[in-house]
C-alpha cells in the first residue's frame, strides 16, 4: 500500500492446534482516509466484502473514509468515552496534546483496551459478520493498532490461535511505524518531541494486549465461556468457524 497505514492480511498465522489462518480473508489497517487512488483500486482488487470501522464520530468527520462501491461500511465508536482524559478527541489530538499526555500513564491506557472487549456492540458486530462469513472483511481505527488491535485479537482467539501468536502479530505494529511512520505519528512527534509517554502509547506494548487477555479470563475463565457469553456463540459454531477460516 503506498499510504494505507498499517495494513496487513491477518492470515498466516498458526492455530494451537497446528492449523494456519488462511490468507485474504482478514484484513487490519489504519484510517482509510489516508488512501490513495492506488491503494483504493488494490482494495477493490480483493474485493473486500465488510468494513468494519471502530472510530469515534469527531475522527470520522476530520478522516471521511472514502465510499468503496459495493461494501457494507459499518462504523460503530469502540471508545466507551469511560476515560476522562480521552472524552470527544482523536487518537491523533490526544497523543499531541501534553497535557493530557501527562495524564494517560501506560497502565490507565492497559485499563482503556481492558474495557474493549465487554458489552461493546462494535465487536459483536465484527464477530457476527466473521461467523456470517462475510468476508473479505477490513476492520480499522485511526492508527489501525489499539481497538484495531482488540478486534485483531477477538478474532484470533475465536480461530484458535495461542495468546503468544496473538502478541507477536499485533507487536508487528511497531516495526511498521518505525519503518513508515504514519501521518498521526509525523504529527505528534512534531508537536511534542520525544515525549516519553507518547514514545509509550504511540507503539504497541505487551502490557496493553496481556490486560485484555487476563480481564477476560478474569471476568469468564475461559475464552469459550467470554464467546459464549459476549457474542452468543457456542462450541459447536466456534469449531465451524474456525474449520471455515483455517487450513
Amino acid at each position: 500500500m503506498e499510504q494505507l497505514s498499517n495494513f496487513r492480511d491477518m492470515g498466516g498465522v498458526q492455530t494451537i492446534d497446528g492449523h494456519v489462518v488462511k490468507e485474504r480473508l482478514l484484513f487490519r489497517c489504519g484510517a482509510l482516509a489516508d488512501a490513495t487512488a492506488t491503494d483504493i483500486a488494490t482494495l477493490q482488487t480483493m474485493n473486500i466484502k465488510t468494513v468494519i470501522d471502530y472510530r469515534d464520530d469527531v475522527e470520522a468527520e476530520k478522516q471521511p473514509s472514502p465510499i468503496l462501491p459495493g461494501v457494507k461500511m459499518t462504523r460503530i465508536p469502540a471508545r466507551k468515552d469511560t476515560t476522562d482524559a480521552m472524552k470527544r478527541m482523536s487518537m491523533e489530538e490526544v497523543f499531541s496534546n501534553q497535557a493530557v499526555l501527562e495524564k494517560i500513564t501506560p497502565d490507565l491506557f492497559a485499563d482503556f483496551y481492558a474495557e474493549l472487549p465487554f458489552d461493546n456492540e462494535v465487536y459483536r458486530v465484527l464477530l457476527q459478520q466473521v461467523a456470517a462469513k462475510n468476508v473479505p472483511l477490513l476492520h480499522h481505527c485511526s492508527a489501525g493498532k489499539d481497538r484495531t488491535g482488540v478486534g485483531a485479537a477477538l478474532i484470533y482467539l475465536l480461530l484458535g490461535v495461542s495468546e503468544e501468536k496473538i502478541m507477536e502479530e499485533y507487536l508487528l505494529t511497531n516495526a511498521y511505524i518505525e519503518e513508515h511512520p504514519p501521518r498521526w505519528y509525523v504529527f505528534a512527534m512534531n508537536h511534542l518531541g520525544d515525549h516519553p509517554t507518547l514514545k509509550a502509547l504511540a507503539g504497541c506494548d505487551s502490557l496493553f494486549l496481556t490486560r485484555v487477555f487476563d480481564t477476560i479470563k478474569a471476568r469468564y475463565g475461559t475464552y469459550e465461556a467470554y464467546f459464549l457469553a459476549e457474542h452468543q456463540l457456542n462450541a459447536a459454531q466456534i469449531s465451524e468457524i474456525r474449520h471455515f477460516y483455517t487450513k
